[in-house]
């Protein structure tokens, strides 16, 4: 499977689930049926440093290994820099500490426990 054969289903601004300084992060649906996070890398960098980040995120990533670490399932260097993740149902911790239920969450964390 290319990230050609899922752009028409994936890269469109209703799956976006998360962008940053250098990404963003949409939900895509494998033919299997499986949900996946496919982190697409912006160009704002120059090729070579671009690269360079792509290849250095990539090897961190990969060679990382905890519990509370995604693994990666995949990556694409075709029209682009992709990472594949599989899809948490229930967002990041980072949304959860800083998105906009951030308050109840920590709320419930605390004092509901």
């Amino acid at each position: 499977m290319f990230i050609k054969d899922l752009s028409y289903t994936v890269f469109v601004k209703g799956n976006v689930v998360g962008k940053g300084g250098h990404s963003e992060v949409y939900k895509g649906l494998l033919p299997g049926g499986q949900y996946i996070a496919v982190k697409r890398l912006m160009q704002t960098e120059s090729g070579d440093q671009k690269t360079i980040d792509f290849l250095n995120e990539l090897g961190i990533i990969c060679h990382m290994s905890h519990p509370n670490i995604i693994h990666i399932i995949g990556f694409c260097v075709e029209s682009g820099f992709y990472l594949i993740f599989h899809f948490l149902e229930h967002g990041s911790l980072a949304s959860w500490l800083h998105g906009k239920d951030a308050l109840s969450f920590i709320n419930n964390l605390f004092y509901n426990s």
